[in-house]
């Protein structure tokens, strides 16, 4: 038998830590999603709007979102499975995007307080929105890779 040859737990290991080193190199770009809550917002603000604008912001919001997913699937070098999230994982995550939610909710009720424009509100609650999943980006990005990292697919 020869001497160099792995066991099956040996090469599993190598494996699980070849994943964590791809994982561990692999981030969401700051940019993502501030980007995807403002085609949220256009999209929202396309709904107060009426005729050729509201046609132009949907149109906008359309192709915000498209660009953004274009751009992020150029940028990933790992691929993601939906086999590879545990349930922890998957729980941190959606706590993170209701978080964003209960954020833009909250903003939402403090300025719909003051008298301003619908759209302005709209606009509002999305920059509030995009600068807190800028902020949190990478502290739930380590969250969530810390319990994806490693798993096997069998």
């Amino acid at each position: 038998m020869d001497q160099n040859a792995s066991s099956p737990a040996e090469a599993l290991a190598e494996i699980q830590r070849t994943q964590r080193s791809a994982y561990a190199h692999q981030h969401l770009p700051i940019w993502y999603t501030p980007a995807f809550i403002a085609a949220v917002t256009l999209l929202g603000i396309g709904t107060e709007l009426h005729g050729a604008a509201r046609s132009g912001t949907l149109a906008a919001a359309a192709l915000v979102l498209g660009l953004a997913v274009a751009g992020l699937s150029r940028t990933t070098r790992v691929r993601w499975r939906a086999r590879t999230w545990t349930l922890a994982a998957g729980a941190e995550f959606g706590a993170w995007v209701a978080s964003i939610a209960v954020v833009m909710g909250v903003t939402g009720l403090a300025i719909g307080a003051a008298d301003y424009e619908p759209i302005l509100q709209r606009a509002v609650i999305g920059l509030v929105g995009a600068a807190y999943s800028a902020l949190t980006l990478r502290w739930i990005e380590r969250r969530v890779l810390a319990r994806t990292a490693g798993k096997v697919v069998r």
